[in-house]
């Protein structure tokens, strides 16, 4: 008979959320978001068949809500903030529909509206473990980040932040990204800015030695190409290398001798003879 009540009790709590999710009224809506956040963290860590196939069902609503246009970005903050981002390790654990999920997040990116891409690219950023193998969702987050017609600062940073989480736990994805830069840097047609931005993605690449020994081939290929107007790229480029052969000791004969020589006469010899003491440094020799 208990056992009943509590059931009875949770259905009427569940078909509160969804009247209220479902209402035009905002002050219910958030009320709505509220009760979704406690029920998340009441059930941290349940991995029961309802309580998935709810948070589920929950999520899809949220992101109908996120993409209706009719949806005031405040509200869409609140979703983000209170739900994706406080509870982004029970989301990409418990979430099954995740193409549909994604089909609705990523069709954001097509809007006009900067702040709807934000806060789609935030769910991402907070979760990018639902996008391991996403290959297209993943790319079209790297449109973002060099296209001209994304001119906003904050957008750029936060498409950078979640590339680099991505990669970070992609290989798929650092592979393919690590060819997009070298592309980038060597046509000429990306500013300064938008370049930086690619190296320091990927130096988040996974630090395992295929990863590693593709990462140093790019950064050679890149730094045999730079032309002049370039040369700002050299410290972020070394900094890159540094990282990636801090987490890859298998690099480090190829480094050294890449870095003794100055790049083969590419690069300027005093940051060269910098990241050699950096790496004697890591390593405990003495350059």
């Amino acid at each position: 008979m208990l056992i009943d009540q509590v059931g009875l009790k949770q259905q009427d709590s569940d078909a509160q959320i969804e009247s209220k999710l479902g209402s035009c009224d905002v002050d219910e809506q958030e009320d709505a978001i509220d009760l979704i956040a406690q029920k998340i963290s009441v059930n941290k860590g349940t991995t029961g068949h309802e309580y998935v196939l709810w948070l589920n069902n929950i999520c899809l609503k949220l992101a109908d809500l996120i993409v209706k246009n009719q949806t005031k970005n405040a509200l869409r903050q609140q979703i983000v903030g209170k739900i994706f981002q406080e509870f982004a390790p029970q989301i990409e654990l418990g979430l099954i529909n995740r193409d549909e999920f994604l089909s609705r997040i990523s069709h954001q990116f097509n809007t006009n509206d900067p702040q709807q891409r934000i806060l789609s690219l935030k769910i991402l950023q907070f979760c990018p473990g639902l996008l391991q193998n996403r290959l297209d969702i993943q790319h079209q987050i790297l449109y973002l980040l060099t296209t001209k017609t994304v001119k906003d600062p904050k957008e750029r940073e936060i498409a950078n932040d979640t590339i680099s989480k991505i990669a970070a736990s992609s290989e798929g994805f650092a592979k393919s990204i690590m060819i997009k830069v070298e592309e980038a840097i060597l046509s000429g047609n990306y500013d300064t800015a938008t370049c930086q931005n690619l190296i320091q993605v990927i130096s988040n690449v996974p630090g395992d030695s295929n990863c590693g020994l593709l990462f140093f081939e790019t950064i050679c290929k890149v730094v045999a190409s730079l032309r002049e107007e370039n040369k700002s790229l050299q410290l972020p480029l070394l900094r890159a290398l540094l990282k990636m052969t801090i987490k890859v000791p298998l690099l480090f004969d190829c480094v050294f001798d890449f870095l003794s020589s100055n790049g083969n006469g590419k690069l300027d010899s005093l940051l060269c003879e910098e990241s050699i003491y950096v790496l004697s440094r890591a390593y405990a020799f003495s350059p």
